[in-house]
């Protein structure tokens, strides 16, 4: 169940352990520190990670069930679920982005498999809430995003069950909103990046898919207004197009495109407009996470084998490349880094050859 989350995403005790990293064959004093949320027998997923250093997301249990956690920077566990919680597999409460107050957005997954908003404040207390009266399993609101300022970014799905966006202010209302060209169907409409997608400047960036199932770029300003863009050379058709993942205070964006080879491609698209491909030299498959307010960047690429490794690249394009320790080293296994704080930590989750399952880590510069 958690492997397919997982996969949708690209769309037990405590454990602690360093490794050495490698800068193109180079010797890094960084350290990992692997961890897993105890009873979560079928994984850990931190998604999100602030400047004080607690790493925020959700862990299965036996049942497959999922509950959300903070880990502390020292290491503690606090694991929470929404009171509206499901309890059957693939239910229950999932964290995806945490605030430098330590406000953290998500959604909860109730026993007839609906979605709804999650706000969990500083003290612990939950609000739930709602985007629109869409009803149904699959169907209500999922937060993705919260920034500094307590504003939730996320989406609803509809009856339809199309996507559209929303950003909710502190006091409770929310603005919904459709990129210009989102298509109104099946699976089609806007989507908000996940765990980074609103910063600071209340600015939010996604995709959204047209009528054609394609995916394109957005930049939704701060005063409403919605700007698609695609990255020069991208292929537009349903199997290609431009495909944001991570967006900073300075409105940089990273993600993917696919190329004329229906080749996947990393990129940077820089707040003036610019772009830069990002891929790790020599190798396939780069996929830009994230990127902080510095420009650092992390993400994953595809090694020999189809097994995936980790990488960070600094402002200036320098890539270190890394293996979370303990990693499993079959096809479509490995480390993938989904959250860079302002400091160069990273946060992500691997997988794990001794259980076979998603185990959280966070690497120190």
């Amino acid at each position: 169940m958690l492997t397919q989350l997982i996969a949708k995403r690209f769309r037990v005790h405590v454990l602690s352990s360093a490794a050495l990293l490698v800068l193109t064959g180079l010797a890094s004093a960084a350290t990992i520190t692997t961890f897993s949320v105890p009873n979560a027998s079928r994984g850990t997923v931190p998604e999100s990670l602030n400047d004080r250093g607690q790493a925020v997301g959700y862990w299965t249990d036996g049942n497959n069930m999922v509950h959300g956690f903070v880990r502390s920077p020292g290491g503690a566990f606090t694991t929470f679920d929404a009171p509206n919680a499901g309890t059957g597999p693939g239910q229950g409460t999932y964290a995806y982005s945490i605030n430098n107050a330590g406000e953290i957005a998500g959604y909860s997954i109730d026993s007839t498999g609906q979605l709804y908003g999650l706000l969990r404040g500083r003290t612990g207390a939950i609000i739930l809430f709602e985007a629109s009266s869409d009803t149904g399993s699959g169907h209500g609101t999922a937060g993705l995003d919260i920034n500094d300022a307590g504003e939730v970014g996320g989406y609803y799905k509809d009856d339809n069950s199309a996507y559209h966006g929303f950003v909710r202010s502190p006091n409770g209302a929310i603005a919904t909103f459709d990129a210009p060209g989102a298509g109104t169907s099946y699976d089609l409409g806007t989507q908000p990046v996940a765990g980074s997608g609103l910063n600071s400047s209340g600015a939010l960036a996604g995709v959204t898919y047209n009528q054609h199932a394609v995916p394109v770029g957005f930049f939704r300003a701060l005063d409403g207004t919605i700007a698609e863009f695609e990255v020069p050379g991208a292929v537009l058709a349903p199997a290609g197009g431009t495909l944001p993942w991570g967006f900073n205070a300075l409105g940089d964006i990273v993600g993917v495109y696919t190329d004329s080879d229906y080749a996947v491609q990393g990129f940077l698209r820089s707040a003036d407009g610019t772009y830069t491909n990002i891929n790790v030299p020599g190798f396939f498959d780069t996929v830009p996470y994230a990127i902080n307010a510095s420009g650092a960047i992390c993400g994953r690429y595809e090694g020999s084998g189809v097994l995936f490794h980790g990488f960070v690249r600094s402002a200036s394009g320098v890539y270190t490349e890394f293996d979370a320790p303990g990693v499993k080293t079959d096809a479509d296994s490995g480390t993938y880094p989904v959250s860079i704080n302002a400091y160069g930590e990273t946060a992500g989750f691997y997988s794990d050859a001794a259980t076979g399952v998603y185990q959280g880590f966070v690497r120190t510069p």
